[in-house]
């Protein structure tokens, strides 16, 4: 369900956390979403585990998709 929040509008979505990349201030999260992978970049004192479900709100503005198999970014 998408929400105005913030810098925009938003979408809450749960996802299990496969991979975790700490990298100075911020931390790299991998984490599937029903069979789609999708990658996160949040502030390091929010440090998952694998195996964890995550909760995240996304600002819809500022997601980038791609393609998996052309390994291109999707635009509208």
């Amino acid at each position: 369900e998408a929400a105005k929040e913030g810098r925009g509008e938003t979408l809450a979505i749960r996802g299990d956390v496969e991979i975790v990349e700490p990298i100075g201030h911020q931390v790299i999260v991998h984490f599937k979403v029903g069979d789609d992978l999708l990658v996160a970049s949040l502030e390091s004192h929010e440090l998952p585990k694998p195996g964890d479900s995550l909760d995240l709100r996304i600002e819809l503005e500022s997601i980038h998709l791609f393609d998996s198999e052309k390994e291109t970014r999707l635009t509208a």
